[in-house]
């Protein structure tokens, strides 16, 4: 079955290494290395309209075949399209990587590391070039030179480092679909920007999620810039509810009030002259209510009558 890659110019030659997925593990993070000695990631776009764009019953709408400028037909309908991968990502949630604060750093070679790592976890990474390898070993890990010779360990802190820098940077160049989720300040005072810019480094740290172990993302949530800005953000959001809570328990109390002198409420002097009116109507009708009155019916006269003959 035929696919179409989008992909740059200059690229001839794919070749795919399929590795684990750092969230949860899985054989599902597809890298392709280009003739051009850089890493991609292969990304798979499914052309329709998704259950949130389309209402169809709860289902999705995708096109079953795809008919290129070439003239071929693709049966699923699928493109997909290249994007550059640092390997660091990859690097950084092995569990190597989270090392104890007592534990001394191991430095190997690259070619020596990356052996180890295809020994532990599999052979996907003697796939990788040694450059490639050596350039991502730069930014998550410490290193000592040798005879001429630069050593390598992972180490937990420059993995936290080279996370925070990403995070900086994808703070500045969010998507417009999570700009939308940033309220936009009336005031350009420096305390509304500030809390701005850490609602966007919350949002940025949400996109590496799904790209990073559960360990090495709280790792990352626990630094001290993380950490701050999570809690002005959630002071703020907590000071915001509790002004809302009062501004409607103020509407509640006021509402009566206002509905009083709008004339819609009795006033005191007109409930006294209506409670008045009330019990005069109440003591009428018990009065009238303790009369009862006594009529003669068609059955009282007969037996009038049958009393009558017997005594004659």
């Amino acid at each position: 079955m035929k696919q179409v890659v989008v992909c740059p110019d200059n690229i001839e030659s794919l070749k795919q290494i399929v590795f684990p997925h750092p969230h949860d593990g899985t054989p599902r993070l597809t890298l392709v290395l280009a003739n051009d000695g850089c890493l991609y990631r292969l990304h798979n776009t499914r052309l329709g309209k998704s259950v949130e764009a389309t209402e169809n019953q709860g289902r999705d709408i995708y096109m079953k075949s795809i008919m290129v400028s070439t003239g071929d037909i693709l049966e699923n309908g699928s493109l997909y399209h290249l994007t550059k991968y640092n390997l660091a990502f990859a690097l950084c949630s092995l569990p190597e990587a989270v090392s104890q604060e007592d534990e001394p750093p191991r430095y190997q070679l690259p070619c020596e590391l990356q052996s180890m790592l295809a020994q532990v976890h599999g052979s996907h990474w003697t796939q990788i070039p040694t450059l490639i390898f050596q350039n991502a070993l730069k930014s998550v890990s410490i290193s000592v030179d040798e005879a001429g010779d630069t050593y390598y360990a992972l180490n937990t802190c420059k993995c936290i480092e080279f996370l925070i820098s990403v995070v900086d940077k994808l703070s500045t160049h969010l998507p417009p679909s999570l700009l939308k989720l940033i309220p936009k300040s009336t005031s350009q005072n420096d305390s509304d920007l500030l809390l701005n810019k850490q609602r966007s480094l919350l949002l940025a740290c949400d996109l590496l999620r799904s790209e990073l172990s559960s360990t090495v993302f709280n790792l990352l949530m626990d630094q001290p810039s993380i950490q701050e800005a999570n809690d002005k953000v959630k002071s703020h959001e907590a000071k915001l509810l509790q002004s809302r809570a009062a501004t409607t328990s103020l509407l509640d109390l006021a509402h009566p009030t206002a509905l009083s002198t709008s004339g819609n409420f009795p006033t005191s002097s007109m409930s006294n002259r209506l409670a008045n009116n009330n019990s005069t109507n109440n003591k009428k009708k018990t009065k009238n209510d303790n009369k009862v009155k006594i009529s003669k019916g068609a059955i009282d006269n007969f037996f009038k009558s049958k009393k009558k003959d017997a005594s004659k």
